[in-house]
């Protein structure tokens, strides 16, 4: 669980700077071509590569087990 936090925290930041690039008036294909040969991006969003350039955002785990998950370590403890 840990690690799906860090890895999903990962893609939105690099989210982010894909819609920023892009509001800056830099295209997809050209950030993409850059970051993706920068240290500055986790190894594993070289493989979703083609799924973003087909506009492929679809989870690839099951979104169930993940808020299942959530909802279990959020709740208050009762232990003192």
């Amino acid at each position: 669980m840990v690690n799906n936090l860090l890895l999903a925290s990962s893609m939105a930041a690099f989210a982010e700077g894909l819609v920023l690039g892009q509001a800056l008036g830099i295209s997809q294909e050209r950030l993409l071509e850059f970051l993706m040969g920068t240290s500055l991006v986790a190894p594993y969003l070289a493989g979703k590569r083609q799924k973003i350039e087909r506009g492929d955002y679809a989870a690839e785990f099951p979104l169930r087990r993940a808020m299942a998950a959530h909802k279990r370590i959020s709740r208050p403890s009762t232990r003192s």
